[in-house]
C-alpha cells in the first residue's frame, strides 16, 4: 500500500514538471513572437519619425504616437508572459526535485520494509 503512494506521490510530482514544463515553453514561444512584433514596430515607428522631420505633416506625427502606443502595449504583454516563464521554470525545477526526493523516500521505505521482513 505505502509503495503505491509513493510511486503516485513522484508520478504527481513528474506529471507537474511536465505542466509547468511546457508552460514554460508556450511562455518562451510567445516571447520570441512578441518580441519581433515590438521590434517590428521600433523600427516602423522610427521610420515615421524619420518621415516626419522630414515633411513635419501632422499625420504622420499620429500614426508616429499609435505605433509606439502599440509597441508599448506589445512589451507589457512580453512582460507579463516573461514573468509566467520564470516562474513556469521554476516551478519545472521544483516539481523535479520533489519527485526526485519522492523517489528516493519511496525506495527508502522499500528497503526499511524489506529489512523488517529479513529480520523477522
Amino acid at each position: 500500500m505505502k509503495g503505491s503512494l509513493g510511486s503516485r506521490a513522484v508520478t504527481i510530482a513528474l506529471g507537474l514538471a511536465l505542466a509547468w514544463g511546457g508552460t514554460a515553453l508556450l511562455s518562451y514561444f510567445k516571447i520570441r513572437h512578441l518580441r519581433s512584433d515590438a521590434q517590428f514596430l521600433l523600427t516602423r515607428g522610427n521610420a515615421e519619425g524619420a518621415a516626419y522631420a522630414q515633411t513635419f505633416d501632422g499625420e504622420i506625427y499620429q500614426h508616429q504616437l499609435e505605433t509606439f502606443e502599440r509597441r508599448r502595449l506589445a512589451l507589457e504583454k512580453t512582460f507579463f508572459w516573461h514573468r509566467l516563464f520564470t516562474i513556469s521554470v521554476l516551478g519545472t525545477v521544483i516539481a523535479l526535485f520533489c519527485g526526485y526526493l519522492l523517489f528516493l523516500l519511496h525506495r527508502l521505505r522499500e528497503q526499511l520494509v524489506d529489512a523488517v521482513e529479513e529480520a523477522a
